[in-house]
Order: C-alpha cells, then sequence, then structure tokens
C-alpha cells in the first residue's frame, strides 16, 4: 500500500508539501476525509487530506515537469513510488524564489546513489518542529519494515557536506560585516546529478556508474546552473506542526546485481496535476 492510512482508488494520486513539511492532497470542494483549510494570508479556504506517515513503494520514476501557475509556467520535479496499486506521485518546485536548487530536490540527491531500486522504500518530508512556523526542506528516506523488528531502515545519504563531491556552501561577508552563503557551486552539482538520475532511470531503470568527475567538487563548480523560473506563490499555512523523530539510522548496501526493480506505468498527462 502506498499510502500508509489508506488505500486510494485510481492510478495516479499527486501530492504536495505544505510548509510544515507534511504531504498532503487538497481540493476546492469538500470531500470525504479532508478537512477546511483557511489561508491566513488571503483568506482562500480549501480541503486538504494530510498523510503523516508517508508514501511507501519503490522508486519508480523521476521527472521534471513544466506546469502552468497563475499565468506563469513553474518547473516542478516529480518524484513517483509505484505499488500495485497505483503511482503515488510528490511535486515540489524545482527552483527557491531566490533562484537556487530547492532544498527538498537537493536532499533527494544526497540519496540517490545509495537507494536500492529493488527494495521499497518509504519518503517522508521532515515535519517542522515545534515553534517553527516551517519545516527545514528534506526527506527521510528509508527502506520500508526492513529490521529484524519490522522498524523502517534509514538510507544513508551519499553526498554530505565535502564528500562524494558535494560542495559545501561558500561563506564570505559583506561590507557590513553580515555574513553571505553562496550555494551556485552546490545547486549546479546537485542538478547534475539529477538529470543523470532522471536519464539513467528512464532508460535502464538502474542507477548511473559514479564517475571520477562526478566525485570531483572541483569540476562540478563549472557547471552552469538551471535558469531560474517564475516563482511560485507563498506556500499556504501548514497545519498544525509535528514534530518528527527520525528513524534510527543504518548503513544501506549500495545497489548491485541484474535483477531489474518492478516496472510501472508511466506518469499520466500534466492534465492530471492539481495546480
Amino acid at each position: 500500500m502506498g499510502v500508509r492510512e489508506n488505500s486510494l482508488g485510481s492510478n495516479n494520486h499527486y501530492f504536495k508539501i505544505s510548509g510544515g513539511g507534511v504531504l498532503y492532497q487538497s481540493s476546492k470542494e469538500p470531500k470525504e476525509g479532508y478537512e477546511e483549510h483557511v489561508n491566513d494570508k488571503t483568506g482562500a479556504v480549501s480541503y486538504w487530506k494530510v498523510f503523516w506517515n508517508g508514501i511507501e513503494g519503490y522508486l519508480s520514476d523521476i521527472e521534471i515537469r513544466e506546469v502552468d501557475y497563475n499565468g506563469a509556467k513553474t518547473k516542478y520535479v516529480a518524484i513517483k513510488i509505484s505499488d500495485d496499486e497505483g503511482n503515488y506521485i510528490i511535486n515540489v518546485p524545482l527552483m527557491t524564489q531566490k533562484g537556487g536548487i530547492n532544498n527538498y530536490v537537493k536532499s533527494l540527491v544526497r540519496y540517490l546513489p545509495n537507494i536500492d531500486l529493488k527494495r521499497k522504500v518509504v519518503i517522508n518530508p521532515a515535519h517542522a518542529r515545534k515553534g517553527d512556523q516551517y519545516a527545514p526542506g528534506n526527506f527521510f528516506i528509508s527502506y520500508a519494515r526492513e529490521t529484524p523488528d519490522g522498524r523502517d531502515e534509514l538510507i544513508q545519504q551519499y553526498y554530505k557536506n565535502g564528500q562524494n563531491g558535494w560542495p559545501d556552501r561558500v561563506e564570505s561577508t559583506d561590507i557590513m560585516g553580515n555574513k553571505k552563503f553562496d550555494y551556485t557551486a552546490q545547486d549546479a552539482f546537485a542538478y547534475q546529478v539529477l538529470n543523470k538520475y532522471i536519464q539513467s532511470i528512464k532508460t535502464d531503470g538502474v542507477k548511473p556508474v559514479q564517475s571520477a568527475s562526478q566525485n570531483n567538487a572541483g569540476e562540478a563548480t563549472t557547471q552552469t546552473p538551471p535558469l531560474s523560473y517564475q516563482p511560485q506563490s507563498q506556500p499556504q499555512t501548514p497545519p498544525p506542526s509535528y514534530q518528527q523523530a527520525p528513524p534510527q539510522t543504518a548503513q544501506a548496501p549500495s545497489f548491485g546485481g541484474q535483477q531489474q526493480p518492478p516496472q510501472y506505468p508511466p506518469f499520466g498527462d500534466d492534465s492530471d496535476l492539481p495546480f
């Protein structure tokens, strides 16, 4: 079952991430299982169904999609998790309002080399801590229920600051003595890795082999970062904050063997997107 709380009927199910870091589906009209949500900035009323425990299944596809949003074209990263009951697609903006790569996208990239596509995973965004308005913008990705006691096994991040070629942010100080951080090299590196995996999953259904150049932070800094796109509107007010304790960390084995992961139908049409 892809969504741990309940089963959903049709083939493709689309999810967003709230400012508070929880997965939800939204509707303009009341629906069973949905609760009324009022945007405290605009007063707009919508209906949300929140999924606290994440999505479980096989990582079957990643895609960058361009969507018309409020009269402007915005690029999203669609993460598809699949099982026998359907496809569960998490949409996150590719870019931030300041023109950098979204933290959720970079969080996904950090895990990619260590995700075994033959094994079920569970993906859940980190929730906002008590007292915080917004979540930190990262995922927990685990192998589903694979420890001896049936708990999820957190996958190790392959890319960490300064490790395996992942560039650190560059710190500087302006003329007023204020610290500034430049993520240009890190964003370019993450975008390069993301596109490499997108192509590899689509063509082979396997992870790309890490090349020497990919593990060289110096070369990654020369990559041209993606163009900036029209920023999305401010996030809706999140539902009540929820603090999530991360699962216990355990070393995840690297991808091996020739067996192919399960195959699932491709993404639906853009008209299926709830934007």
